[in-house]
């Protein structure tokens, strides 16, 4: 049995992209800009505020065309069934990007200012510990200076954005998806 399958363009993709974030998180303004290239395409989507980046990539990455996988260093792609014909997206890759707003971080910043030194305390000996058991530790926001500061200020603006369960979108559920 032979199955014909079809061919989903990158801008198309894109509004696909675009009407699936507007049903999941309605009242949330999203850019979806759609970018074709000799080795493929691509679509980046951007937000201030809002939900999490993982939340919008469980929306957004249904719609992936590829996957990668840095140990083989080989690029995979994805069939995918749109209302139950099989496709191919045109996008191979879908960048989300979360910007954080000036009152955000100021917020940040604010509420860093306001720890207390029993706070600092149990923090340095947090970071102590993770240190000497080998873990990854987050930085001292009170050595930190310039842009290492303002970053960390922006990691926690983002921290404390509240998770949002998106809602269930009819144009996601049009797509599934299996390795090709």
């Amino acid at each position: 049995m032979t199955t014909t399958t079809g061919h989903v363009s990158c801008a198309d993709t894109a509004k696909l992209i675009r009407q699936a974030l507007k049903e999941a998180f309605p009242g949330v303004k999203f850019g979806v800009r759609s970018k074709t290239y000799s080795g493929g395409a691509s679509i980046d989507v951007t937000w201030t505020d809002g939900p999490r980046r993982c939340d919008v990539e469980q929306v957004a990455k249904a719609f992936e065309g590829a996957s990668f996988d840095g140990m083989t260093d080989m690029k995979s792609y994805r069939r995918h069934l749109l209302d139950g014909a099989p496709v191919f997206m045109g996008a191979d890759f879908i960048f989300c990007t979360q910007a954080i707003s000036a009152a955000r971080e100021a917020a940040a910043e604010a509420a860093l200012e306001r720890l207390d030194e029993r706070q600092h305390n149990n923090l340095q000996a947090a970071l102590r510990v993770g240190m000497f058991a080998g873990a990854y530790a987050t930085p001292d926001p009170w050595t930190l200076g310039g842009w290492e500061r303002a970053n960390y200020i922006r990691q926690v603006a983002r921290d404390t954005l509240p998770t949002v369960t998106p809602l269930p979108s009819p144009t996601v559920a049009r797509v599934t998806s299996s390795e090709a």
